[in-house]
């Protein structure tokens, strides 16, 4: 069911994307919602923002790890730290 109606919803999946999303004809058991959205995130598995060692894989290795907790979007943040960082 969608969460924001309550209505009876489809969702077909190939592979890893949802390729429809509709109405649906029958109640369903589960729901479908939009993914959290978290406002702050400075890293995680080891891998800070703040680091000047960061790289675009270190960045994909923290979205990867949100998206495993259902944050489908988030907002990188740094700590207040020296000048030079």
């Amino acid at each position: 069911r969608h969460a924001a109606t309550g209505e009876p919803t489809v969702v077909e999946v190939v592979g890893n994307r949802v390729t429809y999303l509709g109405p649906g004809s029958e109640p369903a058991d589960g729901w479908i919602a939009p993914s959290f959205c978290d406002v702050q995130i400075n890293g995680c598995l080891g891998v800070g923002f703040n680091s000047p060692r960061l790289t675009a894989e270190g960045v994909r290795t923290v979205a990867d790890e949100c998206r495993r907790h259902g944050v489908g979007r988030f907002c990188p943040t740094v700590i207040t730290d020296g000048f030079e960082a």
